[in-house]
């Protein structure tokens, strides 16, 4: 067990790993354009044959699908029977082949499978292995999932591709019992590009150090919907939030009322200030999306709120608010707590 640990985590140079994880990924990311949709991918699966008709091909295409020659200079878009394929440097999973016997026999709605590991160890343990650095840096890491299949043209057989990009999902449990849940399956589920790219980037913003500010994990969506601004400014979530901001002595991050404790105000008297503002959203419309995202919001009194107006925060009100955690930051630390406060 010990050389088979060594060989997929091997006692190398920490910055040697991260130069070769980073590179791993930028590997990874040059597939995610030529990938198709979740619903594309699935049509694909649901075929259940190893050849295509012109129909097969229509239908794909026409739910967001892209379809890939074969091309032997690239590792990805050869037909091979290996169902795992390793980065160059076989440290990391670049993707996961479509075989027959690796894939579970459904596909769910929500793009969600379970794929076999190999039967040596070193793969078992690579499996858990990309699940603990997924634990550990907070981003579900991504593989690609590959099917190839044959497509007759002019009579003749050639074989095409389809990709689609999968992340790391429900690896918390076999995490939790590595004796017992060393030999289960990667969970693993299909993925839109702009997730995928967007968890590309984390990736990489967590490899610059010299960041002053703190990288965060990305905000599920579900989390980021409820608690939106439009969803918070006047409704009871945004009192529960300003109820346990009170309770945990939370004070405003404004100059203006000098620092004044929440608790000393009246719910009206509380506001939900913008870091970058909502006018200047306006003027910038590639992040009108993201403007009342959780994120982008924190606690502060009305009087502070107002003197901002539409420009920015200056260093020291920011350095206030990273320190006291922006709306999003005390929901990922404290969802629970702050759902089951009473006003």
């Amino acid at each position: 067990m010990g050389a088979q640990l060594n060989k997929v985590c091997p006692g190398r140079n920490f910055l040697q790993l991260k130069e070769i994880f980073r590179k791993h990924y930028e590997e990874l990311s040059s597939y995610i354009s030529l990938s198709s949709s979740p619903q594309a991918f699935k049509a694909a699966w649901d075929l259940r044959s190893s050849m295509l008709t012109p129909i097969d091909v229509e239908t794909i295409i026409s739910l967001g699908g892209q379809i890939i020659p074969i091309n032997n200079n690239s590792r990805v878009l050869r037909c091979e029977q290996q169902g795992v394929l390793y980065g160059e440097k076989q440290l990391f999973i670049l993707g996961v082949r479509h075989s027959e016997g690796n894939y579970e026999d459904s596909l769910d709605d929500l793009g969600r499978f379970s794929y076999q590991p190999p039967k040596d160890v070193s793969g078992l343990l690579r499996y858990r292995f990309l699940q603990k650095i997924s634990k550990k840096i907070e981003i579900d890491l991504i593989v690609l999932a590959i099917m190839w299949f044959e497509y007759k043209i002019n009579n003749k057989i050639k074989h095409v591709f389809i990709l689609a990009p999968a992340k790391l999902i429900d690896y918390d449990a076999d995490l939790n019992n590595l004796d017992k849940n060393l030999a289960n399956p990667l969970s693993l589920q299909i993925i839109q590009r702009t997730e995928a790219l967007n968890k590309i980037d984390q990736i990489f913003a967590r490899d610059e150090s010299n960041l002053v500010i703190k990288v965060r994990s990305e905000l599920d969506e579900k989390i980021a919907r409820e608690f939106s601004y439009i969803q918070i400014k006047d409704s009871k979530k945004g009192k529960k939030i300003k109820k346990w901001a009170q309770n945990i002595s939370r004070k405003c991050p404004g100059t203006l009322c000098k620092g004044a404790a929440f608790s000393n105000m009246k719910f009206s008297q509380i506001a939900f200030g913008h870091i970058v503002s909502q006018e200047w959203s306006r003027s910038f419309p590639h992040i009108q999306g993201k403007v009342n995202h959780p994120d982008n919001l924190y606690l502060t009194c009305n009087k502070c709120n107002s003197s901002l107006l539409d420009y920015f925060p200056d260093k020291i009100l920011r350095d206030k608010i990273i320190a006291n955690g922006t709306i999003g930051d005390w929901l990922r630390t404290n969802l629970t707590n702050i759902r089951n406060t009473i006003v």
